[in-house]
């Protein structure tokens, strides 16, 4: 049986073979000084795939969880990292080095992957370069250091999601590029401070030790004796590393990506085959830990085919709306051996039964508004909400109607008809709310179609009293159980105060339910 490190290195050797797979990619295959996929999915090492031999040492170790192609390590922001070694072949004038980041929250100068220190200006020991997270802010910084003073350029980049990261550097010009996009370049840079420091994945190469080690995931790790073209740049991202290098032993490429939300229920899973793959066994379930350790000896209930031939799973039934599930496909070698390769644990949402109706969609109208400040948009504007559903005292958030209104009303009109599931009322919570009571009581609540022909909602006659506090978050969720409404009507027949002929509302949410799949 011939090893994955093994044959990554006849791919390296095997010129035609190598160019065959570069796809649009014009890298020339000596410019690759490492590779590493990532993809062991155990053990304390992970391979240099292009044979190179700077195999990556695991310290701590970091985790192997799901990446955007098979395998990733997820580091711990304390004592993880990956050392690939400081081979004089690793110190070059110009370079390219590329990778998948998964950031789970913001971190100050915690590196992803470094050669050297980062340092005072001047100071010994310096960076030589390093690309890290910058100041607790969602920003991906690229530094290096010229032997006077460092130079940094920046991307603004998003936590909680996978990020393709590119930064390049030809001797005078640095260049990063996140999502396949060029964000930051500057020129003038001089050539960088030649110290002797170790490729790091996962950390800041220091004098001896590593530091800044980061938090988060990482996967598919390049560095290149070239600078990229934007088209190799979206070949990598697109295609993975493997592309590069001639083919990869696990199943790569899920679809729906890794991470995806709002999938539909019935969609069919696929993924890239390893090269190799005679068959493959497919696992899926809504526990992590089960998926990454089942087995066909110990399918622990989430073994969902086994020795299938096709590279796509169509589910018997459909998901369920609003579940996270995770799936995991092995890759099987044909005979004589049958090699199981295990793939990473990918993920992905299934689309919610409804979803909110965006209140810039939504045209407000009143029987009155006491002045400019209180008008009726603010109950569809989310002024005043917080993230954690409660809302503001302040007024300025909320809707008033005038001094004396008689006849006390507020219509929501969407832009289609719409399959309506349920209305979030939050009532007024301004801070004399429980000495007045603008807040609404009684109330009727109706819809229509047309704006003409009206049905009343049943059941629905009174709404609960805000508290008057900021922490308030206490909505009435009104069910519609799916009716078809164009406009939505609230007649105000009394308030809690019960003192003036003024009522207020805070907030007002609607989800419908999808007519079709959303795309």
């Amino acid at each position: 049986m011939m090893s994955g490190r093994l044959r990554y290195c006849v791919f390296v050797v095997s010129m035609v073979g190598l160019m065959a797979g570069l796809g649009d990619a014009q890298i020339e295959p000596e410019t690759i000084l490492g590779a590493w996929l990532l993809d062991e999915g155990n053990g304390d090492t992970t391979a240099d795939a292009t044979g190179n031999g700077h195999d990556g040492i695991l310290a701590g170790p970091p985790v192997w969880v799901g990446g955007p192609f098979g395998n990733a390590l997820e580091f711990d922001g304390s004592s993880t990292y990956v050392d690939c070694g400081n081979a004089d072949v690793l110190n070059v004038e110009l370079f390219s080095v590329s990778f998948w980041c998964y950031i789970p929250s913001t971190q100050t100068w915690n590196h992803m992957i470094s050669r050297g220190q980062h340092g005072a200006s001047g100071s010994p020991g310096s960076v030589n370069w390093g690309v890290m997270m910058f100041d607790a802010q969602e920003t991906i910084l690229f530094e290096t250091f010229n032997d006077t003073a460092w130079t940094g350029i920046s991307a603004p980049t998003s936590a909680g999601e996978w990020h393709h990261v590119v930064a390049t550097y030809d001797g005078d010009t640095m260049q990063l590029y996140h999502d396949g996009t060029q964000a930051a370049s500057i020129s003038g840079i001089g050539i960088l401070l030649d110290e002797s420091r170790a490729f790091i994945i996962g950390g800041r190469s220091d004098a001896g030790s590593v530091g800044g080690v980061f938090n988060g995931s990482l996967d598919e790790v390049g560095y290149f004796n070239a600078v990229l073209t934007p088209e190799d740049i979206e070949t990598i991202m697109n295609k993975g590393l493997a592309e590069v290098l001639g083919g990869s032993d696990v199943a790569v490429n899920p679809q729906p990506a890794h991470g995806a939300i709002d999938v539909p229920r019935d969609r069919v899973l696929g993924w890239v085959p390893g090269m190799f793959a005679d068959t493959h066994n497919v696992y899926v379930g809504t526990v992590f830990e089960e998926v990454d350790a089942a087995s066909v000896a110990n399918p622990l209930g989430v073994l969902a085919s086994e020795s299938q031939n096709v590279n796509t799973f169509d589910p018997a039934g459909v998901y369920d709306f609003g579940q996270t599930y995770f799936w995991r496909v092995d890759e099987v070698n044909g005979t004589p051996d049958k090699t199981v390769f295990k793939g990473g644990v990918w993920s992905f949402t299934v689309e919610p039964y409804s979803i909110q109706i965006p209140g810039s969609s939504i045209a407000v109208t009143a029987s009155s508004f006491a002045n400019d400040f209180s008008r009726p948009e603010n109950t569809i504007n989310g002024s005043g909400l917080g993230a954690d559903n409660t809302h503001t005292i302040s007024s300025e958030a909320m809707w008033f109607t005038g001094a004396v209104d008689l006849d006390p009303w507020i219509q929501y009109e969407f832009d289609a008809i719409q399959k309506l599931e349920t209305m979030r009322i939050w009532n007024s919570n301004s801070a004399a709310e429980m000495a007045i009571g603008w807040g609404v009581k009684d109330v009727e609540i109706s819809y229509s179609v047309d704006g003409e022909n009206w049905e009343v909602l049943a059941d629905v006659s009174q709404l609960s009293r805000a508290i008057g506090l900021p922490t308030y978050n206490t909505y009435d969720t009104i069910a519609f159980g799916g009716v078809a409404a164009k406009v939505v009507r609230l007649n105000m027949a009394s308030n809690w105060g019960g003192i003036l002929m003024s009522y207020s509302l805070s907030e007002v949410q609607f989800d419908m339910i999808p007519a079709q799949a959303r795309t």
